[in-house]
Order: structure tokens, then C-alpha cells, then sequence
């Protein structure tokens, strides 16, 4: 359907979700890890990352990135086909993970978004936990932390398969494994920062 500019297309929301969303969550992390040192050091992280100059413009550039990944990926998800059922190897799976993922990562940060950035949330220690204190957003952030480290993680290891990096099976095994190792230390550090908010 979008004809000669389907490559191009595929190799720019490939590269958004690296750089800059890729680099972008593992920032939020980060930040939010300052948690492990109280309250105040966690405030102090936030305070200091609105303070930054020229904030807006990164805020924009991140926005437009994540419109097109998202809108380019949901056509990826619409018109790519599935084919589990037939041949259920590995990268089959991840693949249909990989689609999946995208679609609960669009609700989640919609939702997550808009209560940080557009809501009366204060973004405070204390506002915070207290939005946390029910499980069912906890287990709403669970699975928002679970989807996106994953829809990362697997993103890492096709980036260097579709961009020529990793040739051979050799090399994507190794960096096969390289990513679920990624998945599992950012999903404990999510879950860990979601504890600490408890």
C-alpha cells in the first residue's frame, strides 16, 4: 500500500524505536530509580529534569518520534500477518508478541501521559504513591512496565538483524540472548520502581 517508501518507512520507525524512545525509557527509569535513595533524592531527580533548558524542545521531538512509530506500527500490526499457527518457531512468537505489545503500550501511555502531564496529578512522592495504593493500577503499571521492556527488548535484537549489524545465526542468537537479558533487568528495575512507590 505505501509502495517505494515502505523501506524507508520500516528503517525510520526501526530507528525511533531506539533512538530517541529506547534512550527515553531507559532515562524514565533512571530518574525514577532515584526512588532507592528516598523521597527527597527522587523530587530532586524530577525537579532537576524540568529544569532542564530548552525541555520543550526534547519533549517535542520525542512526541513526534513516538506519533510515527505508533502510527507507522499500527499499520504494521493491521496488515502484518501472524503465522503461529503453522509454523510456531521462536521469532514467530515474537514477532505476534512484538504486534501485541504495540497496541497495549499505545493505551498504556495514552493513559499514562495524560495522568502525569495533562491531569492534576502533582508528580510528587506522595501523589504518586498514593495513586498506587490501588492494585489495580499497580497491576495496570505491571503490565505497562511488562509490555514496553519486552516491545523493547525484542526491538533491540530485530534493530540489529534489519539494519545489517548482526549477519548470521550465530550473531543473532548471541544477541538474541543479549536482549532477553535487557528484558529481564529492565523489568526488575520496573517492578522495583513500582515497589518503591508502595
Amino acid at each position: 500500500m505505501l509502495g517505494d517508501n515502505s523501506y524507508v518507512l520500516r528503517k525510520l520507525h526501526s530507528l525511533t524505536g531506539i533512538i530517541p524512545l529506547g534512550l527515553f525509557i531507559m532515562e524514565h527509569f533512571f530518574i525514577n530509580s532515584f526512588l532507592l535513595q528516598g523521597e527527597e533524592e527522587f523530587e530532586g531527580a524530577v525537579n532537576f529534569l524540568h529544569r532542564i533548558p530548552y525541555l520543550w524542545v526534547l519533549e517535542l521531538l520525542i512526541a513526534a518520534a513516538f506519533v510515527f512509530h505508533a502510527g507507522y506500527g499500527l499499520y504494521i500490526v493491521f496488515t502484518g500477518k501472524s503465522n503461529v499457527g503453522r509454523y510456531g518457531y521462536v521469532r514467530n512468537w515474537l514477532f505476534l508478541f512484538q504486534r501485541i505489545t504495540a497496541v497495549v503500550i499505545l493505551v498504556f501511555l495514552i493513559v499514562h501521559v495524560y495522568t502525569l502531564r495533562f491531569s492534576d496529578l502533582e508528580i510528587t512522592y506522595a501523589a504518586l504513591s498514593q495513586a498506587l495504593s490501588s492494585g489495580f493500577m499497580v497491576a495496570i503499571l505491571t503490565l505497562g512496565v511488562l509490555a514496553t521492556v519486552f516491545h523493547l527488548a525484542n526491538g533491540i535484537s530485530t534493530f540489529l538483524i534489519s539494519w545489517g549489524i548482526t549477519i548470521g545465526l550465530r550473531a543473532q542468537r548471541f544477541f538474541g540472548y543479549a536482549s532477553l537479558f535487557v528484558f529481564f533487568v529492565l523489568l526488575l528495575v520496573g517492578i522495583n520502581i513500582i515497589r518503591l512507590f508502595g
